[in-house]
C-alpha cells in the first residue's frame, strides 16, 4: 500500500504588513463603528452592526463593518461610512436609534432606497435637561387617619389615602 505524501506545511514564511487596519486601503460601502471599551459599548456597538447588516444584506452595498474598540479616548462611540463621521455621540450628546443610523449609511450607500418603517416620520429623542429633582409627597402627608380610612360604609373615597 503507497503512502499519500503531503506537503509540509510551512508557517510563518509570508510577512504581514504591521500596519493598524485604519491604513489599509477602504472598500466602498465600509463601515466602522467605533466605541469606547472603558464604558464597555461593544454590545451597542454589535448591536448596531447586526441591524445594519440585516437591513441591508439584500442590497449588497456593505462590504464590511469594522468594530474598532477605542482603548484610549473615553466615552467615544463613532460610526463612520466610507470615512464619512454620520454619528458622534459626543457631537450628539445621545447615542442614535437604529432607524438613525440606517438613514445615514443609506443616504450614503442606496440612496434610492425605500428603508419601509425606518423611514417613518417619528420624533427624534432629544437629550434631557437637567432640572432639580422632583418632590415626592411624604407618606404622611394626603393619608387620613387610620379611623376614618377603617370605618365601614360608603364607597371607599372618604380614606383621603392618596390615588396612585
Amino acid at each position: 500500500m503507497a503512502q499519500a505524501t503531503r506537503s509540509p506545511v510551512v508557517r510563518g514564511t509570508h510577512a504581514i504588513s504591521p500596519q493598524p487596519c485604519s491604513k489599509l486601503p477602504d472598500m466602498p460601502g465600509r463601515v466602522e463603528i467605533e466605541y469606547c471599551v472603558k464604558c464597555k459599548w461593544m454590545l451597542r456597538a454589535t448591536w448596531i452592526c447586526q441591524e445594519l447588516m440585516s437591513t441591508f444584506e439584500k442590497d449588497q452595498v456593505i462590504s464590511e463593518i469594522a468594530l474598532k474598540p477605542s482603548y484610549e479616548v473615553a466615552g467615544v462611540f463613532d460610526i463612520r461610512v466610507d470615512g464619512v463621521l454620520v454619528w458622534s455621540r459626543k457631537a450628539e450628546g445621545r447615542f442614535p436609534e437604529a432607524k438613525e443610523v440606517k438613514q445615514k449609511v443609506r443616504d450614503i450607500l442606496v440612496p434610492e432606497r425605500n428603508l419601509g418603517h425606518s423611514d417613518a416620520k417619528t420624533p427624534v429623542p432629544q437629550p434631557a435637561e437637567q432640572g432639580p429633582p422632583a418632590q415626592l409627597p411624604r407618606l404622611s402627608e394626603g393619608l387620613g387617619s387610620s379611623t376614618t380610612a377603617s370605618s365601614g360604609g360608603g364607597n371607599g373615597d372618604e380614606g383621603g389615602g392618596m390615588a396612585l
